[in-house]
């Protein structure tokens, strides 16, 4: 039987589903009161195949990346899942060693998903060596930030923490010059006319 590994990450519109909406800078509950806006961008990598040799291109120290895995999976297909989840964050770890990494697991619906979340926390953490091997994910409770699909349990503390580490990135508050700003703008008018 063929296995599909692909299955394993969420689809894009029930990533934007759950990050839709929300304004996480403002949300902080105090913690941080910023005047200007900061921008996000959303990048679904595609877990298929045949987008990984496109991956170098868009993979860079100038992002935050979340790996997002069915914590089913990791105790049902435990080779496949801890497999695909090592692929994603080797490739992330080859083209941007020091970008932080957030994993996130999904499926902790269940009340008591604590047993759950500790088991595959301890899978991860054996299975790659996460403390040693990548030194840049960010921890929570446990190695990962397990979340519910039916409730959305954990999200709140994800989008904190996703927060929380853009806005520990240098080059989040770095000054870009207005005329880099311009052809940001004219590249995403689709048009590529230049005026004034």
């Amino acid at each position: 039987a063929k296995q599909k590994s692909d299955a394993l990450l969420l689809s894009k519109g029930e990533v934007d589903d759950r990050l839709r909406g929300t304004d996480w800078f403002s949300e902080k509950d105090g913690v941080h009161n910023i005047s200007d806006s900061i921008d996000v961008n959303i990048w679904d990598y595609g877990g298929q195949k045949v987008f990984y040799t496109m991956h170098h291109l868009f993979l860079t120290q100038f992002g935050v990346y979340l790996v997002v895995f069915d914590g089913r999976e990791v105790e049902k297909n435990r080779v496949n899942a801890v497999g695909y989840i090592e692929f994603w964050l080797s490739t992330i770890s080859l083209h941007a060693p020091n970008a932080p990494i957030l994993l996130v697991g999904t499926y902790f619906d269940k009340p008591n998903s604590a047993p759950f979340a500790t088991n595959v926390s301890e899978i991860l953490q054996n299975d790659l060596s996460i403390s040693n091997n990548y030194p840049q994910i960010i921890y929570g409770e446990y190695c990962f930030f397990p979340i519910s699909n039916l409730s959305g349990n954990g999200t709140h503390t994800l989008k904190n923490v996703i927060a929380d580490a853009i806005l520990a990135q240098d080059y989040v508050h770095q000054n870009v010059p207005f005329s880099w700003m311009r052809c940001l703008e004219i590249m995403n008018s689709g048009n590529g006319e230049v005026s004034g």
